[in-house]
C-alpha cells in the first residue's frame, strides 16, 4: 500500500536527522544502539475532527554521534495501519469516536535502534452544535400561532443523525401536550403569558447546548387596507404616491412602514411616494408593500396594484440661425440646433427641420442636416423666415423649437476705378470692394472693412501713409499713441513706435536724450492699431504714424500696393532757430482676414525719418519704427508679397551722437480657422 502526501513528507524530515549530544565514544569497534526517545500524542484526549500529531519531547541520543532517524508504526484498535508507517500524524479523517491510536517509536542510528516506546490516545465523540432557533413571530397577539424557527440546524461532525428535543412552557410551567412540537396554536394562548421554547440536538451519543427564545403574548397586529397607487399616466419624473389606512383592533396608533419595487426589485425608498426622477424609468412597472405596526407588534403587509410608466415625449431644442442678420441673394441661411431637445427617459433624438417665409411654406431647401438650410437665391429683403424643428424620440414627437430671422437687404459694393475715394475712420460694411484702374483708396485711423470679396488691381493703390497717430507738436510735446516719441527741451525727439521701437532722438554730449516710443500690439493675435507719432521739437512737428487697415473678406487678392508708412518728422534748416529735430512717426498697421488669399504686391509700414539737422550743434530726430503686417487665411494663401517693415532713419548730425534708426516691425502670414 503506498504512502500518503503527509507520511512522505514526515518521512523526508525524519531522514534528514536529528542533531544529537555527546561525543562518540572511544576504545571500542563496537556500534551502541541510541537511546529510546520521549514521545507524546497531542492532543491528548482528542475528538473527532482532531489531527494525532507525533511529538518527540525528548531527542534520541546516540553515543557515537551519529545521526538519528525513527521508525515509527501506528495502530488503531491494535490494528497496524501500514499508510502511517513513518508518519508524524494521523489525518482526522482516519479518525472515529471510541477508537484507541498508539503510535510506537524507536530511534535508528543507520545500524542500530533503540529499544521502543508507546504512547497511546482514545477518540472521543464530538457533540452536535447547538441549534439557532426563534418565535415567530416575535411579537404574538392573542390570534396569532407561535411557530418554532430553525434559524440554524445543527450539525454533527461524525455526521451522526440529529433529533431534536422541544420542550415549551408557559409562564415557567412545562406543556407536554402539543401535537405538534413546532406549533403553539393560537387557541391555546391568552394574553400576558410568557411562552419559551428550548431546543437540544442530540446525536445519539452526546447532546449539543440548548438554544432557548421566548415571546409575550399581548396584542392583536394591526392591519392596513386600501392601498392603492393611482392610475393616471406616470411619465419617468412623475412622483408616485400610495393611499393605505392602518387599522388596529385595540385602537393603538398604527404606523405605515413601505417597500418599494420597481419591475420586481426592491429599490431604497422608505417614504409613501416614490420620485421616478431617482427611481424608475419608462416602460418599468411599479408596486409598493405596506406593513403596518403599532406600539405592541407588526401586521400583515399588503401589496398594492401595479402601475406601468408611460414614455415622456422630449421637449423643445434650442435653435439659433446663422448669420443673425442674412443677405438677400448672398447669404445662404442655416438653422442650427444649439441645445438639443431634453428627454427624461435619456432617448436618442432626431429631428425634423421645416421652414416659413411670411407664413408660407418652404420646400426648396439644401442640406446639412435634412432640411436645415434656405438657399441664398430664395430671399428676398425684409422677409421673415421660421425654422420650426421637431424632436422625435423613437416614440412620439415632442415640442416643437422655433426661431425667426429677418433677410437684410445687399450691402453696397466699393468700386473705386480709377479716381480718389476718401474714407475717414471707422468700420464699413460692403459686398464686393475694387481698386482698380489707377484708383487710390484714402483712408485715416483704424478703418475696418468688411465684404463678401477685397481687390486691389496691379497699378492701384490703398493709402494711410502718415494718417495714423499725430506727431508732437512744434511747442515741443511728445507723439500722440501708445508709442508717441519722447521730446526734450535741449536734445532731437524720439520717433515714434508701433511693431518696432522708436529710436531715441540726437544729443550734445551735455543733453540728455529724448526716448522713443515703445512698441505695443501683437505680432500674431487678432489686432492692430495705427503707428504712434514722433515726438515734436522747438518749431518742428513730429512725423505722423501711419493708419491701420484692417479687411475681412471669404476672398482677398492684393495685386497693388498697401501704404501704411510713418510720415519724416518736419525739416527746417538747422532744425529751426533752436538747433533741434523732431522724431519720425511709426508705421501703421495692416491686418487681412480671409478665406482664401491671393498678395503679390507691396505692403509697407515702414517708419518715417527723423529730421537731420544741418551743423553738428543741431540734434536730429530719432527714426519710427516699423509697423505691423499679419495675413491670416483659412483655406488657402498665395504669397509673393513684399512686406516693408524696416524702421525709419535718424538724423545723422548731433554734437555727441544722432539719432538712432527705429526698430524694426512685424510681419507674418498664418493659417487661422474661421
Amino acid at each position: 500500500m503506498s504512502k500518503s502526501p503527509l507520511a512522505l513528507i514526515a518521512l523526508a524530515l525524519l531522514l534528514v536527522g536529528c542533531p544529537t549530544r555527546g561525543g562518540r565514544g572511544g576504545g571500542g569497534d563496537g556500534n551502541a544502539s541510541p537511546s529510546e526517545p520521549e514521545i507524546a500524542i497531542e492532543p491528548a484526549t482528542p475528538v473527532t475532527g482532531d489531527d494525532l500529531t507525533l511529538v518527540i519531547v525528548v531527542e534520541s541520543i546516540d553515543p557515537e554521534d551519529d545521526g538519528v532517524t525513527y521508525d515509527i508504526s501506528w495502530t488503531v484498535d491494535g490494528e497496524p495501519v501500514e499508510d502511517l508507517e513513518d508518519a508524524m500524524l494521523v489525518p482526522s479523517d482516519l479518525t472515529a469516536p471510541d477508537q484507541v491510536w498508539e503510535v510506537t517509536v524507536r530511534g535508528n542510528d543507520g545500524e542500530e535502534t533503540s529499544d521502543a516506546v508507546t504512547a497511546s490516545v482514545t477518540v472521543t465523540n464530538t457533540p452536535p452544535t447547538a441549534p439557532q432557533i426563534s418565535i415567530s413571530p416575535a411579537a404574538p397577539g392573542d390570534f396569532d400561532d407561535l411557530l418554532l424557527v430553525y434559524d440554524a440546524e445543527s450539525t454533527d461532525a461524525e455526521g451522526d443523525p440529529i433529533t431534536y428535543q422541544v420542550e415549551w412552557t408557559v409562564n415557567g410551567t412545562p406543556v407536554t401536550d402539543l401535537a405538534d412540537p413546532n406549533v403553539v396554536p393560537a387557541s391555546r394562548t391568552s394574553l400576558d403569558e410568557t411562552w419559551a421554547v428550548t431546543v437540544v440536538a442530540d446525536d445519539g451519543l452526546d447532546q449539543s447546548k440548548p438554544d432557548t427564545d421566548s415571546v409575550l403574548v399581548d396584542n392583536a397586529a394591526p392591519t392596513v387596507s386600501g392601498v392603492t397607487l393611482t392610475t393616471a399616466p406616470i411619465y419617468t419624473n412623475d412622483t408616485i404616491t400610495v393611499n393605505a389606512t392602518g387599522d388596529d383592533a385595540e385602537g393603538d396608533a398604527v404606523t405605515l412602514s413601505y417597500t418599494w419595487f420597481v419591475n420586481g426589485f426592491e429599490v431604497g425608498e422608505t417614504g409613501s411616494s416614490l420620485d421616478g426622477a431617482a427611481w424608475f424609468d419608462k416602460n418599468q412597472e411599479v408596486y409598493v408593500v405596506v406593513t403596518p405596526s403599532d406600539p405592541f407588534g407588526v401586521g400583515e403587509a399588503v401589496e398594492s396594484n401595479i402601475v406601468g410608466i408611460f414614455n415622456s415625449p422630449p421637449g423643445a431644442p434650442t435653435l439659433e440661425i446663422s448669420p443673425s442678420s442674412p443677405v438677400e441673394q448672398e447669404d445662404n441661411v442655416v438653422c442650427e440646433i444649439v441645445a438639443p431637445a431634453f428627454d427624461a427617459d435619456g432617448d436618442v433624438i432626431s429631428y425634423t427641420f421645416a421652414w416659413d417665409w411670411d407664413g408660407t411654406p418652404y420646400t426648396g431647401t439644401t442640406t446639412f442636416e435634412t432640411g436645415d438650410t434656405v438657399h441664398a437665391l430664395d430671399t428676398v429683403e425684409n422677409e421673415v423666415w421660421t425654422c420650426q424643428v421637431t424632436p422625435f424620440d423613437g416614440e412620439e414627437s415632442g415640442l416643437d423649437g422655433l426661431a425667426t430671422v429677418v433677410i437684410d437687404a445687399a450691402a453696397p459694393d466699393l468700386i473705386v476705378d480709377g479716381a480718389v475715394v476718401n474714407l475717414a475712420a471707422g468700420t464699413y460694411i460692403y459686398d464686393d470692394i475694387e481698386v482698380i484702374n489707377g484708383g487710390s483708396l484714402q483712408i485715416d485711423g483704424l478703418t475696418i472693412l468688411e465684404g463678401n470679396s477685397f481687390f486691389v488691381d496691379a497699378t492701384s493703390l490703398v493709402n494711410g501713409a502718415g494718417a495714423g497717430e499725430s506727431g508732437g507738436s512744434s511747442s515741443p510735446s511728445s507723439g500722440s499713441g501708445p508709442g508717441g516719441g519722447g521730446t526734450a527741451s535741449s536734445a532731437g525727439s524720439g520717433g515714434g513706435g508701433y511693431g518696432g521701437a522708436g529710436g531715441d532722438g540726437g544729443y550734445d554730449s551735455s543733453d540728455t536724450p529724448s526716448a522713443g516710443g515703445g512698441t505695443y500690439g501683437t505680432s500674431t493675435g487678432l489686432d492692430i492699431a495705427p503707428g504712434s507719432g514722433g515726438g515734436g521739437a522747438t518749431g518742428e512737428t513730429g512725423g505722423d504714424g501711419g493708419a491701420a487697415l484692417w479687411v475681412i473678406a471669404d476672398d482677398i487678392e492684393v495685386l497693388g500696393e498697401i501704404d501704411m508708412r510713418g510720415a519724416t518728422g518736419s525739416l527746417f534748416s538747422s532744425c529751426a532757430s533752436a538747433g533741434r529735430c523732431a522724431g519720425g512717426g511709426a508705421g501703421g498697421g495692416i491686418l487681412l482676414q480671409g478665406d482664401t488669399v491671393i498678395i503679390t504686391g507691396l505692403f509697407d509700414v515702414s517708419g518715417g525719418d527723423g529730421s537731420v539737422g544741418t551743423s553738428t550743434s543741431s540734434d536730429s530726430g530719432g527714426g519710427g519704427g516699423g509697423g505691423r503686417v499679419k495675413v491670416f487665411y483659412d483655406s488657402s494663401i498665395t504669397d509673393t508679397a513684399t512686406f516693408d517693415v524696416s524702421g525709419g532713419t535718424g538724423g545723422p548730425n548731433g554734437g555727441f551722437d544722432g539719432g538712432d534708426n527705429g526698430g524694426t516691425g512685424t510681419g507674418n502670414t498664418q493659417f487661422m480657422a474661421f
